[in-house]
């Protein structure tokens, strides 16, 4: 039943995705990341570890290109058994590894705990922290391992009411959206580098619209 409910939401929320025009994605971007560049976290953060969008994901690539000269960006490679991050440089060479994501090719790889703030993506989210992935467990299993503080950034048809979770699934410590920040309710849901309070310094989340 519960996979049942992750079917639907992933459905629901592709076709809601393949509506919205590309100017709004790209205003929506904007506001996203206006939001992260004035988190102390970011500001602090010399190894961010981000992803090269897809169609139906919020637009990171203008992003990533401004800040690659000031921070070490780092990009997902998925591979038949997991994930790792490797260092992303303007105009380096782009190939396709799993799920259709686009990674760099040729790049160093950069551990885990060298990362000091991972920027997630997701079909959906909820306030909680909840994230609803593509199915593989890419994520889950990458965050179970990383320490660095988590934001999930998504447009905000993407934030519901309640994202279906297991066991396995991995939540993030806040949200940013378009029109929002939502910081994780749960402290037993959240990251474990250093003190959240410090780390993500600010109002508490708002309620997830539906």
């Amino acid at each position: 039943m519960l996979l049942t409910r992750k079917r639907r939401l992933r459905l629901l929320m592709g076709q809601q995705t393949a509506l919205i025009p590309r100017a709004e994605r790209l205003r929506q971007s904007g506001e996203v990341f206006s939001r992260l560049e004035e988190l102390e976290v970011f500001r602090k953060a010399a190894n961010v570890g981000l992803f090269w969008s897809m169609s139906d994901e919020i637009p990171t690539h203008d992003f990533i290109d401004r800040w690659a000269s000031r921070k070490n960006i780092c990009l997902p490679v998925t591979e038949a058994d997991g994930m790792f991050f490797s260092g992303y440089v303007p105009g380096c060479k782009m190939v396709q590894s799993g799920m259709r994501m686009l990674a760099p090719c040729g790049t160093p790889p950069v551990d885990s705990s060298q990362l000091d703030l991972l920027v997630v993506p997701g079909m959906a989210f909820d306030a909680g922290g909840g994230r609803l992935g593509r199915g593989k467990g890419y994520y889950d299993r990458f965050i179970a391992t990383c320490r660095a503080p988590r934001i999930g950034i998504c447009m905000d048809h993407q934030m519901v009411g309640s994202v279906p979770c297991e066991e396995h699934d991995m939540r993030v410590d806040m949200v940013l959206t378009a029109s929002g920040l939502y910081i994780a309710a749960d402290e037993s849901a959240r990251g474990t580098a250093g003190n959240f309070g410090e780390i993500f310094p600010g109002p508490a989340g708002c309620e997830a619209t539906a």
